[in-house]
């Protein structure tokens, strides 16, 4: 299975992260689906399933942030992926270098961020990568209800 950030063995192959980086649009829509996939996996308990679903839509995602022109949505979306794909590899014991993700995170961050202002946004990825699972069960439980709601408000 693809580790996060290896490059050896990447979630996102040479010929889709050139077609990712060639069309925005279109990379963006498969991130959402992506991502909706993900959170699916996540939902019913299949961590494992989850794993390369949201490690292909982080690094689709990681393209957008190297464009001229990023969005907020594309940083807020980028945090969320990092967050929950910490969240699976833990849940499905999954051998993954958590610092080294941490690492390519903050560097994602430095050009759209201030260092303290990145460092804020790192918060919730630290917690969930360190603090006992337990609690981070909970809270990832409250934060997918509250997705959840918000966009069934949406609809």
């Amino acid at each position: 299975m693809p580790t996060p950030h290896n490059p050896k063995n990447a979630f996102l192959c040479a010929r889709h992260k050139a077609l990712a980086c060639n069309n925005s649009t279109r990379c963006r829509a498969l991130v959402k689906r992506l991502h909706l996939e993900g959170r699916q996996a996540v939902c019913s308990s299949q961590w494992s399933k989850a794993i390369p679903i949201l490690g292909t839509a982080l690094e689709s995602t990681e393209t957008l942030l190297q464009q001229n022109t990023v969005s907020p949505a594309d940083i807020e979306q980028y945090l969320k992926l990092s967050l929950e794909l910490i969240y699976v590899c833990r849940k499905a014991q999954h051998s993954i270098h958590i610092d080294e993700l941490i690492e390519v995170v903050k560097r994602q961050l430095e050009p759209h961020y201030s260092l303290s202002r990145a460092q804020k946004q790192l918060a919730p990825l630290l917690d969930v990568a360190f603090k006992p699972i337990a609690q981070v069960d909970y809270w990832m439980q409250l934060m997918l209800a509250l997705e959840e709601k918000r966009l069934h408000t949406l609809q």
